[in-house]
């Protein structure tokens, strides 16, 4: 379905060949390629990558949009960083990132001046997965059985089971999360901590597992609210209904988000230390909202380091 070519001799991989056939998943298809060569290019210290395929087609293009590449003059091009930052260091790395393109220098700039939280956010999309550090934007918990992990965003539970992950969900980097709007404490734009609750019997249980961007987060009956983002749900219409206690007129929220790093897992005593040292007290049975603070210090420990880098 796909073919794709990467040149990998220069500070940033290059992709000279991206080519995807017509079919109802080719969007999502090119978004998985890519957020897996986004990964590739993490893992290996590398600075981006450019697609430099010269016919594009709209489908990829969106792609590319989506997942906050940037079009430029060789090509769309996507930097990655790692770790938390200050606006001022992360305008620093911009600039020296090795691309001469006019727009790496207004996004220099741009970190130089007063941002707001959804600014922050768009920075975060476009350099993901580095997160800003002092940012005013929302940090939440929210815990997720683990059934409901595996499929949205966590490959390593979805090994443990017989049959592994939905594909088309496993496929999708963007995913949607229903729950009851009895408490609607998570809004955009802002940033997740996945918390893996103790059901189950998977390995990997009650541990912070994954940090996510919220997109969108939107309260409605259970019927619309099913219709509109059951492409991206891993929830059947009989999980939606039972969420909304069987009624057709209860409210329900739905959290659509993306940009998901699956991190090293943070067990539960170790970030409960985090959150009281935080003067935060939670057991987790619902969303939870945490200070920049509290999510700078987790966020340092899944990715294992002691400190913010």
């Amino acid at each position: 379905m796909a073919v794709y070519v990467v040149d990998t001799r220069e500070s940033f991989d290059r992709l000279p060949m991206f080519r995807v056939c017509s079919h109802r998943l080719a969007g999502t298809l090119s978004r998985t390629i890519l957020t897996g060569l986004i990964q590739n290019v993490i893992r290996r210290g590398k600075a981006g990558i450019v697609v430099t395929e010269p016919k594009l087609n709209d489908v990829q293009a969106s792609a590319c949009c989506d997942l906050g590449f940037l079009a430029g003059t060789e090509g769309w091009f996507k930097l990655a960083f790692t770790g938390i930052h200050s606006p001022y260091e992360l305008a620093d790395r911009v600039e020296q990132c090795g691309l001469s393109d006019p727009i790496v220098g207004q996004l220099a700039s741009s970190l130089r001046l007063p941002l707001t939280q959804q600014a922050e956010s768009e920075i975060e999309h476009v350099l993901w997965p580095v997160k800003l550090s002092g940012a005013q934007q929302s940090n939440f918990i929210v815990p997720i059985r683990p059934e409901f992990a595996q499929h949205l965003f966590d490959e390593h539970l979805a090994r443990q089971t017989l049959w592994g992950a939905d594909i088309d969900l496993a496929l999708n980097p963007e995913s949607a999360y229903y729950r009851s709007a009895r408490s609607q404490i998570v809004k955009a734009p802002g940033r997740i901590l996945w918390y893996v609750s103790d059901k189950g019997n998977l390995e990997g249980r009650k541990a912070i597992r994954a940090c996510s961007r919220i997109a969108e987060v939107v309260v409605d009956k259970p019927k619309p609210l099913f219709r509109r983002f059951k492409r991206l749900g891993v929830y059947e219409w009989s999980d939606v209904f039972e969420t909304a206690k069987h009624s057709l007129d209860n409210d329900i929220m739905a959290i659509r988000f993306h940009d998901t790093e699956l991190t090293h897992p943070v067990p539960w005593d170790t970030f409960q230390e985090v959150l009281k040292r935080n003067r935060i007290n939670t057991n987790l049975e619902s969303p939870t909202s945490i200070t920049s603070q509290a999510f700078e210090e987790i966020y340092a420990l899944a990715l294992h380091s002691p400190t913010l880098r």
